[in-house]
């Protein structure tokens, strides 16, 4: 009776291949280890970082920037209040919510900044130095929203990376 399998293909063959490189991986067993080790941690690791942060925290009434109790992550208050590092970090969104005037006091590192939420709301850049906003995606000033700058002689630096969208009022003078 003549095989079935196409010529060199036995099992007896296959299964060799497949114990020749089965036993590959212990031929460094410590680069081994390491690379899968260090492959979960990456893993573990970046599924970390893309979970924390992108808290969106909303204005709570007028004032400076950064005085933590401005804000909330709750619209109408009750919410976690941001820590210092929320202002820099990057990866949270702020929005000034209708009525509140807040005063853009130190340089800020942001996801995305809302001005307004529809009828009013206004940020004023700086008021006592030169300062630097960095928004890593949309600078939103809704319709009734207000920027300006504050009234010292400064030359802010702004950096968005994603758009700005402007139905309201955007004056740098």
């Amino acid at each position: 009776m003549e095989s079935k399998n196409p010529k060199g293909l036995e099992i007896s063959n296959l299964f060799r291949f497949y114990n020749f490189f089965s036993r590959r991986k212990n031929f460094l067993p410590g680069l081994y280890y390491l690379a899968k080790r260090t492959a979960i941690l990456l893993f573990v690791f970046f599924q970390f970082v893309a979970s924390s942060g992108q808290t969106t925290f909303y204005s709570q009434g007028s004032g400076l920037f950064n005085l933590t109790t401005n804000w909330d992550t709750n619209p109408l208050g009750g919410g976690a209040d941001p820590v210092g590092v929320d202002f820099t970090s990057g990866v949270n969104t702020f929005i000034i919510q209708d009525g509140h005037t807040i005063t853009l006091n130190i340089n800020l590192d942001v996801f995305n900044l809302t001005t307004g939420t529809g009828t009013s709301g206004m940020l004023t850049i700086g008021n006592g130095g030169a300062r630097t906003v960095v928004i890593r995606n949309n600078f939103t000033v809704a319709s009734g929203g207000t920027v300006n700058v504050g009234a010292f002689a400064a030359v802010h630096a702004l950096s968005i990376a994603g758009n700005l969208i402007v139905d309201g009022t955007f004056d740098m003078r």
